[in-house]
């Protein structure tokens, strides 16, 4: 049973495919394996008593449990981690490491927490006038909407959004989240926020357990902190911890586009991952700071328009620099291609400046995000799609191909100093089965626009396995030296059409293809994506 699924709803009642979609239909948490385990079980409790919704779990392997109302918890344990620590961690307590080896198998243990103390700072109090403004990302489509979907679990999940507070500290008085449909009973969340460093949460900086229990209403809900006397400045991780309580799903809505840094863990103590899609969620905060904006962070504009005769549509096309081009005329860059660019592109330019590496990317993409949902399964896919598959237009991925090599690669070429035998051309899900698509064309139709393929977490069982069946097929020109760069999430279902993808590959008619593959550790379909491309661009470097 999947503990997670994310799902898709098009209020125009566009249909969609599992798999074309630029967000996943489905999360799989890992639960733990179905042999090789240990039960690790106890209680919980301080001073003050027994201590429910104590975060249970080994560091960043993704694999926990949260402490039950009296205080009890019981933890599967796989062998490959009985080496290992489980900590207990709560706000407002010490957190305590036990080695797994110290549970004795059906024995309940009993873990104590101390309680700690902290020194709270003193808070400058300003005569200004305080408003009460938004930041983080408070705006939404009226009529599409993009929709990630919970469902209950044993343990915790959690989802995190970075916010920009003024540089003053500011009264927090709450924290929003965007819901799309009701649920019959109640939600039970914690409210957690964290520092910010190197792009991830890390430690909680609001030493406090503030739990609230939510009626699950359609529109914004409402975590109402103004009572708990939180001043907070600058940036800040702003998180959303779903605890165990009830059934059925909790829609919460998501946008696509911008450099929003948005986070997410599946279990506790679990390892924060980076999904491309971004929370509706937002804190307000009391400022006395007028020169404070909204801080939404929007989607950037696109470079350039190129339109295709042959699709009959325009595509978008978003440029970004590397460092100190403007300042080295003579030298020419590497290019790296991104398709989804309205998903994909803000993340990876930001990416690129950040570690100084010398390429010039390009997303290429749709007028809009929304647009890109259905317009990709046109142009990412070949043949045309079966009936049974539900998508509204496919077969497309000879058309789009032809379009990226005979007027975006000239284009680029022309206007750019672009390296004509350096272009990586990088795609995930169907737009991993696009790379795919397009290096086997290149092997038959002996064309070297570009030299480098990444795919990741391509969606293999597209068409009854169309390309597994097409490179099983293939002869291809020895002479074509190519790099292919395949990537899989480490909680993906796919595993063994990637593993017969590979092993197809490593055929002796292939030697000319220089095949690298990598999972990406904890990550799951989605999750899979960003990694797999920052991975690539690191070898240009």
């Amino acid at each position: 049973m999947n503990n997670r699924e994310l799902a898709l709803q098009l209020i125009l009642n566009i249909p969609v495919h599992m798999r074309a979609i630029v967000l996943p239909l489905i999360f799989l948490l890992s639960t733990g394996l179905a042999f090789g385990q240990v039960t690790v079980s106890g209680v919980v409790s301080s001073d003050q008593g027994k201590l429910p919704y104590v975060n249970i779990g080994i560091r960043n392997k993704n694999a926990g449990t949260l402490s039950r109302a009296d205080g009890s918890f019981v933890l599967q344990v796989p062998d490959s981690l009985q080496k290992d620590t489980l900590f207990f961690s709560l706000v407002g307590y010490h957190d305590t490491g036990i080695a797994i080896n110290n549970f004795k198998t059906g024995m309940p243990c009993a873990v104590r927490l101390r309680e700690q103390q902290y020194d709270l700072g003193a808070v400058a109090v300003t005569a200004k006038k305080l408003k009460e403004k938004k930041f983080g990302v408070h705006k939404y489509h009226s009529l599409i909407h993009l929709v990630d979907a919970s469902i209950n679990q044993n343990d915790i999940f959690e989802i995190a959004q970075l916010v920009h507070l003024p540089r003053r500290a500011s009264k927090v008085t709450s924290v929003n989240l965007l819901i799309n449909d009701d649920r019959k009973d109640s939600g039970l969340f914690r409210i957690n926020f964290y520092e910010y460093q190197d792009g991830m949460p890390v430690k909680k900086i609001v030493q406090k357990n503030i739990i609230q229990t939510k009626a699950i209403k359609e529109g914004w809900l409402k975590f109402d902190l103004a009572k708990e006397q939180l001043y907070l400045k600058g940036d800040v991780v702003a998180a959303i911890e779903f605890l165990p309580l009830g059934k059925g799903k909790i829609a919460y809505e998501v946008k696509l586009g911008g450099r929003t840094k948005t986070f997410v863990r599946t279990s506790s103590q679990g390892e924060w991952q980076t999904p491309p899609a971004h929370y509706r969620m937002f804190v307000t905060a009391l400022t006395a700071d007028e020169d404070t904006q909204d801080n939404e962070e929007v989607e950037a504009r696109a470079t350039a328009q190129l339109y295709s005769a042959e699709i009959g549509d325009s595509f978008s096309l978003f440029v970004a620099m590397p460092k100190g081009y403007d300042a080295h005329a003579s030298r020419n860059y590497h290019v790296a291609y991104v398709l989804d660019g309205n998903a994909y592109f803000d993340q990876l330019s930001e990416y690129i400046t950040k570690h100084d590496i010398p390429v010039i990317l390009f997303g290429v993409g749709y007028s809009s995000a929304y647009r890109s949902l259905v317009l990709r399964d046109r142009d990412f896919t070949f043949p045309k799609a079966a009936a049974a598959d539900s998508m509204q237009q496919s077969g497309g991925a000879d058309k789009f191909l032809q379009f990226l090599q005979t007027v975006v690669v000239p284009y680029i070429d022309a206007k750019y100093h672009t390296d004509k035998a350096g272009r990586m051309l990088m795609g995930h899900s169907l737009g991993g089965c696009f790379i795919l698509y397009a290096l086997e064309r290149s092997l038959v139709d002996h064309r070297n626009v570009f030299q480098t393929f990444v795919a990741a977490s391509p969606s293999l069982d597209y068409c009854n396995r169309y390309l597994l069946n097409e490179y099983k097929a293939v002869r291809p020109d020895a002479a074509q030296m190519k790099n292919l760069l395949l990537t899989i999430g480490a909680k993906e279902p796919d595993y063994a059409d990637f593993a017969s993808l590979l092993g197809i590959l490593a055929d002796k008619k292939f030697d000319a293809i220089k095949v690298s593959d990598t999972t990406i550790l904890h990550a799951d379909h989605m999750e899979a994506a960003l990694p797999a491309f920052y991975a690539a661009l690191d070898r240009i470097r």
